[in-house]
């Protein structure tokens, strides 16, 4: 009885665990093969589901629903699946066939990220500094692909004007990161200087409509009518720092965890499955009536 305790246990939730990401990974993938595949279809319907109801949900759907950002959301829903897939499909197949091999690797895949995390935890006071230039390095690269009023929007430039109108900033500095962004250089409409998102904005209509208060805000902005001077990086801090506790907390959850999948999945990497147990009873059954056998002729 002990013995089935301890396999059934690990077992049961590793496979129900793994059962539940395997079913999150598939969708995500059915998702973006969806939207990859078929985005004006999904722009039709979501506009459809607009008109007969409004609600914030639905706004947030109507700015996001142009094909090209349907199709990189696709993309990017592909690849989240293709990293959960594999991960979860080793976890469910080994805990629910008791397979040592793909236990392991299920194990070793699980060791490798938790050691990236808990390092990262260990070092982040030592190496913050290095971490910020990073992150600046990385938000300032993708300002490059930003785009401007006279190109379709693509997924950076949604990201960016929510980002924006959200916090009331205007590019990560102030709005000179656009003069020096490539892709909005080329893409602007005729002096245009800074994103209608860097305006002072028409609240009624944001977010399914990102429209300023003042027309003429992206050829002249000013203090009164955007957010211009006022670059994101102050409200990133911000956040982060208003933030650092749950962060730090999350993290922290997630690491144990992640070790906790691993000691289960070593418990059960150290049972046997149940057909050699049983087997081992049936052949030591055997052995005992045939000694009992012998000790009778004798």
């Amino acid at each position: 009885m002990r013995c089935d305790c301890a396999r059934s246990i690990p077992q049961c939730i590793l496979s129900f665990t793994n059962s539940i990401f395997l079913f999150v990974g598939l969708l995500l993938l059915l998702v973006g093969c969806i939207l990859l595949v078929a985005p004006n279809q999904v722009v039709y319907l979501i506009g459809s589901l607009a008109n007969e109801e409004e609600n914030q949900v639905m706004r947030t759907l109507v700015s996001l629903s142009t094909p090209l950002v349907l199709q990189e959301i696709g993309k990017c829903l592909l690849g989240l699946s293709v990293v959960i897939l594999p991960l979860c499909l080793c976890g469910y197949l080994g805990s629910l066939r008791l397979n040592s091999p793909l236990l392991i690797l299920y194990s070793l895949l699980i060791l490798v990220i938790w050691s990236v995390q808990l390092v990262l935890l260990i070092c982040l006071p030592f190496i913050k500094n290095k971490l910020i230039l990073a992150a600046d390095w990385l938000i300032n690269i993708s300002l490059q692909h930003y785009r401007g009023n006279s190109a379709e929007e693509n997924l950076v430039t949604v990201l960016w004007n929510h980002v924006m109108s959200t916090f009331s900033c205007c590019g990560y500095s102030n709005y000179m990161d656009f003069q020096d962004s490539i892709s909005f250089r080329h893409t602007k409409v005729k002096n245009q200087i800074v994103p209608e998102s860097c305006c002072i904005l028409e609240s009624s209509m944001y977010p399914s409509l990102i429209s300023p208060k003042d027309e003429n805000c992206i050829f002249t902005p000013t203090k009164y009518n955007s957010y211009f001077v006022q670059g994101c990086r102050e409200s990133f801090e911000d956040f982060f720092i208003g933030n650092f506790d749950i962060i730090v907390l999350t993290v922290i959850f997630i690491i144990t965890i992640e070790i906790t999948v691993v000691i289960l999945s070593a418990c059960l990497c150290m049972l046997k499955p149940p057909e050699q147990v049983y087997s081992l009873q049936i052949n030591r059954s055997l052995e005992h009536l045939e000694s009992n056998g012998a000790q009778i002729k004798q």
